[in-house]
């Protein structure tokens, strides 16, 4: 069945909305840099909290920015603009919150009661700069968009004018944090769940390998008895154990293909091409670290050692790998 959108007119509002966002967001640039350098100048001087404010289209934009403040520990709270006339008003603290008001048109009822009421430092996000409640704002971003230059073909739904408050929004999150420290452990520590929790919180422990189910043999072994082994466990690699079953280091795959180099190593021991030298990291160790670690080092595979630094296992690379999506930069 052919793509919906290798038809002539559907392609054509492919790339008609990419040519009109693109443009939007081209004079939104040339316009913004000193509301925005104003209003980022009130979010990080508020004592209280950040009270995101909207109505329809714009109240679930409103409701997303505060849920994007909270998860970077920025003490905020979504008000529905006509709820807030009939109750939630209660939540407001009149001397140290500070009010975001995200309306394309800035003339709303709800809004221009609100901002008559607060007496409180307020920032409106809008397409209007003459608004009345532009007016009575402290800081009044216009994204400077009229109607007719929301998407084709109707040129009248909150589309694109909806795309240039989320940009400012996520701008304004990001400067906060620029300028807080605010940085991604922050993030991580209000976000222990879903993948971004598994990423930054997963340790070591709850993936490795304990040494029980590792392959394992003693230095004696002859290297065509360890073929076996080392295919069977899965890991690349063949833990060596002293005379005293102490773990004395490990034989990976590379060490089998160098020694392959001498069809008469085979039935040599394993004492022969042993390396007592081993990367470690601690089972309490934060998973991502260990990747980094084993990046860092080349290496595909790291011993797991306890509080007492004994062994109690191995993380191979592949098992991270496997359940996180950690970026070269984690």
């Amino acid at each position: 069945m052919a793509s919906i959108l290798s038809t002539p007119k559907t392609a054509s509002i492919l790339d008609t909305t990419f040519s009109e966002v693109e443009a939007c967001f081209n004079h939104l640039k040339k316009i913004i840099s000193n509301d925005f350098d104003d209003a980022i100048e009130l979010l990080i001087h508020c004592k209280g909290k950040i009270i995101f404010c909207g109505l329809g289209k714009t109240g679930h934009i409103a409701n997303y920015a505060s849920s994007l403040f909270s998860s970077l520990g920025i003490k905020c709270q979504f008000l529905h603009a006509n709820e807030a006339l009939h109750g939630d008003m209660g939540m407001i603290d009149r001397e140290k919150d500070v009010f975001v008001f995200i309306s394309f048109s800035g003339n709303g009822d709800e809004h221009l009661f609100l901002i008559n009421q607060i007496n409180l430092p307020a920032i409106l996000i809008s397409s209007n700069k003459h608004s009345a409640v532009g007016e009575k704002a402290d800081v009044n971003i216009d994204i400077e968009m009229h109607k007719s230059q929301e998407s084709y073909p109707l040129h009248c739904l909150p589309t694109h004018s909806n795309v240039l408050f989320m940009f400012v929004i996520n701008t304004l999150a990001m400067t906060y944090c620029e300028l807080k420290g605010i940085n991604k452990n922050h993030f991580s520590a209000n976000h222990p769940g879903g993948q971004i929790g598994r990423d930054m919180f997963m340790t070591v422990e709850t993936i490795m390998r304990p040494k029980e189910k590792l392959p394992s043999t003693t230095l004696e072994t002859s290297l065509i008895k360890a073929l076996p082994m080392i295919t069977s466990g899965h890991c690349g690699s063949i833990m060596l154990l002293d005379e005293q079953e102490n773990l004395y280091g490990i034989f990976t795959d590379g060490d089998l293909r160098r020694a392959l180099d001498d069809p008469d190593n085979l039935y040599k021991p394993l004492k022969h091409f042993a390396n007592a030298k081993y990367h470690t990291c601690q089972k309490n160790e934060l998973a991502k670290d260990a990747l980094t670690k084993m990046r860092n080092h080349e290496i595909t595979a790291l011993i797991v050692t306890d509080e007492k630094q004994a062994w109690v296992g191995l993380v191979h690379i592949h098992d991270i790998l496997r359940l996180t999506k950690c970026s070269e930069s984690s």
